[in-house]
């Protein structure tokens, strides 16, 4: 009987924690919603000695967002479809995942863009080409509650998705910036160095995705 009491009270705490606490479950797993900032693309266009901005919404499970440093335009496609921009691709956003369209990258020690620039010399280091997985990339989060998660099969680079590091051992879970300047190869023997300065909107919704970068990296 003391045991049947003692199970009820923690259900009744556990629930009546979950209720109090809305806000912080839908910051763990939150829903795109409507953000306070209607700008996105490309705010300013680096010209390789200059330092731009692109602000893209990658929150939604379901699409990768496609950004092209050369022309300097974003698109979007479903995760599932085998379909490219048209006019070509560097890097994609789903969420914090990135991938490239046959680059490679590197994590460097540096914690601001012009602290590359100003040093003229590519940094050394190994770069790290983007893999085939089918366990990354999430799609699906309405199972979640069971245990039950679908992913993409998909390329992914798990250096520049390291640019988000998530501590799990916490609930919620806390999310920080690498803080790190990471440098990309892309397949055409240029370079561009990318900053993640933010990964929410104005409304705290995670996945609207902030970065500086410098493009083309003259070394």
């Amino acid at each position: 009987m003391k045991q049947n009491i003692r199970m009820l009270l923690w259900m009744v705490g556990i629930a009546g924690f979950l209720s109090s606490c809305d806000g912080v479950m839908d910051d763990l797993y939150d829903e795109p919603e409507e953000s306070n900032t209607t700008e996105y693309g490309f705010l300013n266009k680096s010209n390789g000695s200059s330092v731009g901005e692109v602000y893209v919404n990658a929150s939604e499970y379901d699409r990768w967002i496609y950004i092209n440093f050369h022309t300097g335009k974003i698109d979007s496609a479903v995760v599932d479809t085998k379909a490219e921009p048209a006019g070509g691709w560097d890097i994609a956003l789903h969420r914090y995942d990135v991938k490239t369209n046959r680059a490679a990258s590197m994590e460097t020690s540096y914690t601001d863009l012009s602290q590359l620039t100003s040093s003229g010399v590519l940094p050394t280091g190994s770069y790290t080409e983007d893999v085939y997985t089918t366990n990354k990339v999430i799609t699906d989060m309405s199972g979640m509650m069971q245990g039950h998660l679908v992913y993409a099969s998909t390329y992914y680079n798990s250096v520049l998705s390291s640019w988000i590091n998530v501590d799990t051992g916490t609930m919620p879970p806390v999310y920080m910036t690498s803080g790190k300047v990471y440098v990309i190869k892309l397949s055409d023997g240029t370079y561009v160095a990318i900053l993640l300065k933010s990964y929410m909107n104005d409304s705290s919704v995670k996945g609207y995705m902030r970065f500086d970068y410098v493009y083309p990296v003259k070394f």
